[in-house]
């Protein structure tokens, strides 16, 4: 038998009507003719109406400056939205969010530690992450495809470097700040320290700075990573070395290049980025 539900009930009902059935029977299929009825308008509305759009989408259609705002707006506060970060170049504010979005995706427990939003001029630095979550992009940000965020600048970056990779940089130190948080929860409301938690847990807030200045928690990590490519840690710098100059520097600057260097160049990242960033992703996810 065709036609839709409701013309089916609707023949039921003729036939049981044509033998006498009792009133009983017809009420109960008129109520499921209504119900199906009901169900079929829903339907036909519902492919009226266009699909809604995902956030990325509205992101991609953002003309200027205001309507980036109210995008980010929906997702972010006001207050965390700062000016400074909204006078870069349109485009690339939309390839940093995407990327910052993208990742969410992958790791969706980050999901709300990047929140905030600024921009600063510091020579020879593309971007920087705090602990609270800001984000924070340089003058290189001001022009489109400044080709000073390409390339690893004779080894000094992870191999194919590219904007997305150096937003990818910045996550990954996001990456360790929640890991901190873990550690010291009391201390955090929604990715950010408040005042209030301070005051009532002093000398923890000064064990999470000082933490957080010389990567001690980050340690055990290393040494995890260390131990999956077959090294001590008096022998990391033949990890690092592996990864970019930069990852020489410290402990926190080693997470962060082999987390973007995977990000860049997926399986054919170096051994040593694959073993950092795994260690890093455990230990998020633990």
């Amino acid at each position: 038998m065709g036609g839709s539900a409701s013309y089916r009930l609707a023949r039921r009902i003729a036939n049981a009507r044509d033998r006498g059935a009792p009133q009983s029977e017809i009420d109960e299929l008129e109520r499921r003719r209504q119900d199906a009825l009901t169900a079929e308008r829903q339907k036909r509305q519902a492919a009226k109406q266009p699909p809604e759009k995902s956030f990325l989408d509205k992101l991609n259609s953002a003309k200027d400056e205001e309507e980036l705002r109210k995008v980010m707006l929906e997702k972010y506060k006001p207050g965390f939205i700062h000016k400074e970060f909204l006078n870069k170049d349109l485009g690339m504010l939309k390839r940093a969010l995407k990327t910052i979005d993208e990742l969410e995706t992958r790791f969706p427990e980050m999901k709300g530690k990047v929140h905030e939003f600024n921009a600063k001029y510091e020579i020879g630095t593309y971007g920087s992450m705090s602990l609270t979550g800001q984000l924070s992009i340089t003058q290189s940000w001001d022009n489109f495809d400044d080709p000073d965020l390409y390339g690893d600048k004779n080894g000094w970056f992870h191999k194919n470097r590219t904007p997305e990779a150096v937003i990818a940089h910045e996550f990954a130190h996001a990456i360790t700040a929640r890991i901190l948080e873990k550690k010291y929860p009391e201390l955090f409301d929604d990715g950010d320290i408040r005042p209030s938690k301070i005051y009532a847990n002093y000398e923890d807030y000064l064990q999470v700075k000082k933490e957080w200045s010389n990567g001690a928690f980050l340690k055990p990590l290393r040494k995890e990573a260390l131990k999956a490519l077959g090294l001590k840690v008096k022998d990391e710098n033949l990890a690092t070395r592996q990864i970019s100059r930069y990852a020489e520097l410290n402990i926190h600057e080693a997470f962060a290049e082999a987390f973007a260097d995977v990000f860049a160049n997926g399986d054919n990242a170096s051994e040593a980025s694959k073993a950092y960033t795994n260690a890093l992703i455990n230990a998020l996810r633990s």
